[in-house]
């Protein structure tokens, strides 16, 4: 990326950019506010994240019938 040069285009270059970031990137760019458009991205990642959290620590959680024992990862076959 140069000088001067669009934030958008290099993204839109790239497999790693999701399309409609490179899309808010660019409606940023066009209309001056792309402060706020990555403000936005950043708060959206960031729910992103903690929503992929809960749900991971959901999964690992012990369920109830079987808090007092190993984790269901430790447990034998015979066990499950």
């Amino acid at each position: 990326m140069r000088e001067g040069q669009p934030f958008a285009a290099p993204m839109r270059l790239t497999r790693s950019s999701r399309r409609f970031v490179v899309q808010m990137v660019e409606v940023g760019e066009q209309t001056g506010a792309l402060d706020e458009m990555l403000q936005r991205l950043a708060i959206m990642y960031n729910d992103e994240v903690e929503q992929t959290a809960d749900n991971l620590a959901t999964i690992l959680e012990p369920s109830p019938d079987r808090a007092d024992g190993p984790p269901w990862w430790a447990a034998s076959s015979s066990a499950l």
